[in-house]
This record gives C-alpha cells, sequence and structure tokens, in this order.
C-alpha cells in the first residue's frame, strides 16, 4: 500500500510539474456572426489574443515554440463582403521559434495578413485599415523586426527577413493601389524603409549583405523606385521622385537625393558617393571603381 501511493505521489507530482511547464494561454473575444478562430499551442508559455468584431472574420494561430506572443484584432467596416469571403482573414504561423511577437489589426472589409515566423526574438507589427489591403511577413532569422502600416484600399506590402537584426518598415498611406517590397537576406544588420504616400504607386528594396541602409519615400501618384545593395555598409536615402533605379554592388556606397529626381544610378565598388540637390530633373550616374564622387545640382 505504500508504494502504489508512493507512486501515485510521483505521477501526481509529474502531472502538475508538465502542467505548469506548458502554461499556454488563447483567449477569443467574438461580437458579430460567422467569425472563426482557430489557435494550435504545442510549446510551452505562449500567449494568444484573437479579437474580433463585426461578421465573417477569420483567424489561424499555430505557436509550436515557446513564450511566443500573437494579438490580433480584427473589425469590419462599412463596406460589403463578396459573397463566399470572409472580411478580414489572418494567419500567424509562429513554428520553430521562440520568443517571437506578433501584432495584426485589421479595420475594414477582405483585407488579410500572413505572418510567419521561425526563427527567435523576432517582431512583426501590421496595422491595416480601408478594404482589400494585403500584408506577407516572413522571418526566418533571429532579432529581425517587421512594420507595416498601410491606410487605404487595394495596397500590398511584404517584407521577407532571412538574416539577423535586420529592420523593416513599409508606411502606405492616404491612397490605393501601392505595392511595397522589402527582402532582407544572407546578411545582418540591414535597415530598409519605404514610406508612399498617393496612388499607384510602386517600391522594391533588395538588401544582400550586412550593414546596408535603404530609405525611399514616393510622395504622388505612379511613382516607382528599385534599390538593390549587393554587399555591405551602402547607403541610399531618396524622397520623392517620379523613377528611382538604384544598384550598389560593392561596400560602403552612398547615394543622397532630397528633391525628388528622376534617378539612375549604378554603383560598381567601394567607396562610391552620389548626391543631388536642387530642383527636381532626370540624372543617371555610372560610377564602376573605387572612391569617385559624384554631386549634382540642378
Amino acid at each position: 500500500m505504500k508504494t502504489r501511493l508512493l507512486v501515485l505521489a510521483i505521477l501526481a507530482t509529474l502531472s502538475t510539474s508538465a502542467l505548469a511547464a506548458s502554461g499556454n494561454t488563447a483567449a477569443s473575444i467574438q461580437t458579430g456572426n460567422s467569425n472563426k478562430v482557430a489557435t494550435t499551442q504545442a510549446g510551452n508559455t505562449n500567449a494568444a489574443t484573437v479579437i474580433q468584431s463585426g461578421d465573417l472574420n477569420k483567424s489561424t494561430l499555430t505557436q509550436t515554440g515557446d513564450s511566443n506572443i500573437a494579438n490580433v484584432t480584427q473589425s469590419i467596416g462599412a463596406g460589403v463582403t463578396p459573397a463566399g469571403l470572409f472580411s478580414n482573414v489572418s494567419t500567424v504561423d509562429q513554428s520553430g521559434g521562440n520568443n517571437n511577437t506578433v501584432n495584426a489589426t485589421q479595420t475594414g472589409d477582405a483585407n488579410a495578413v500572413t505572418t510567419t515566423q521561425v526563427g527567435n526574438t523576432n517582431a512583426s507589427t501590421s496595422d491595416q485599415t480601408g478594404d482589400t489591403n494585403t500584408t506577407t511577413v516572413g522571418q526566418t532569422g533571429d532579432t529581425n523586426s517587421a512594420t507595416v502600416t498601410q491606410t487605404g484600399n487595394s495596397d500590398i506590402a511584404s517584407i521577407t527577413q532571412t538574416g539577423n537584426s535586420d529592420t523593416a518598415t513599409i508606411s502606405q498611406t492616404a491612397g490605393n493601389g501601392n505595392s511595397a517590397t522589402i527582402s532582407q537576406t544572407v546578411g545582418d544588420g540591414n535597415t530598409a524603409s519605404i514610406t508612399q504616400t498617393g496612388n499607384s504607386n510602386t517600391s522594391e528594396i533588395i538588401q544582400i549583405g550586412a550593414g546596408n541602409t535603404a530609405n525611399n519615400t514616393q510622395l504622388g501618384d505612379g511613382n516607382t523606385s528599385s534599390i538593390t545593395q549587393d554587399g555591405s555598409l551602402n547607403a541610399v536615402n531618396a524622397t520623392g521622385g517620379d523613377i528611382l533605379l538604384v544598384v550598389q554592388t560593392g561596400d560602403s556606397n552612398t547615394v543622397t537625393d532630397t528633391n525628388g529626381h528622376s534617378l539612375t544610378i549604378n554603383q560598381d565598388g567601394n567607396l562610391n558617393t552620389a548626391s543631388l540637390s536642387g530642383g527636381s530633373g532626370t540624372v543617371s550616374i555610372d560610377q564602376t571603381g573605387n572612391g569617385n564622387s559624384a554631386i549634382v545640382v540642378q
């Protein structure tokens, strides 16, 4: 009898320890009709919260690592959801990583956000207000930060981070039909920012290397920009302009444009510098080699 009681005591202790080690929490608040939430937690001390207001919202969360946090808020707007579709759709996948954080807010109709985190200590924040906006964030490295803000309709934002300690920010406001893409791969400590205010603007930043910085602001309608940095410690800071095409291959190259030129620049080498000021205009610069400097005043 004493042996049996001892075994039962041991089993009770193991069961209590296992329950305490799990420590996952999931909360769902739904106000409206035909909303759906599916939460799967297979790790330890994960936390998931979903708040849905309106009709036909859908949220799917998967957490299989430890100490991950996911917060999703979905509110339907004044529009009409097409038949057979959900108003807002959110998918969060935190698998194989620890200490990741996702905050996703959707206000409007037919918006979609997909966030995938398989590294550690990554942070993703997305805020969509309007209709038919789409945000996609993929983080497979560690300590990356992604932020997306979209206010308008039919805007598209995509961020991919496969390195470590990268920072990406996309802001598309006061306009419709904008598209922004940031890709940070095969390197660490890159920073990229896209700001678009207006309609039908397109912007892309690709960073391959370490310690690169790219900041691009587009104001108005129908602007196009593409920045590619293949190397380390390159920098681009540009504002405005109908067309911005910059390719930096090498290290420590710099492009600065504060007045919205239509700009095409190719830097192939190291320590090259291109600086533009004055009024707007059309400029083309090609630098091949090291330590070249171009200054344009229009």
